[in-house]
């Protein structure tokens, strides 16, 4: 397992990698901050990426997509997530 904070640098690093590649591509949006309609961004979204570093920093996200319909793209390592061992996540959680 990776240490909390490469996991953290590994995931941003990724990040900014994605939104290099991705950042002008049509229907691919990538937002650095929250914004306005952030919700609503993720409510018309298919995937969902949710940079998370272990220990269950940044979590948050992964429930938000879940409540709003998005499919959680996990990028991260040793990542937690509550009822574990209750709710299968491989069955909604890339």
């Amino acid at each position: 397992a990776l240490p909390i904070s490469s996991s953290r640098a590994a995931a941003t690093s990724l990040v900014q990698s994605i939104i290099r590649q991705y950042g002008r591509v049509p229907r691919f949006r990538v937002a650095a901050t929250r914004l306005k309609t952030y919700y609503l961004d993720m409510m018309s979204s298919v995937f969902c990426l949710c940079p998370v570093a272990g220990g269950g920093d940044g979590t948050q996200r992964v429930y938000e997509s879940i409540l709003l319909g998005c499919i959680p793209v996990l990028i991260g390592a040793d990542v937690e997530l509550a009822f574990a061992d209750r709710v299968d996540y491989s069955t909604f959680v890339v």
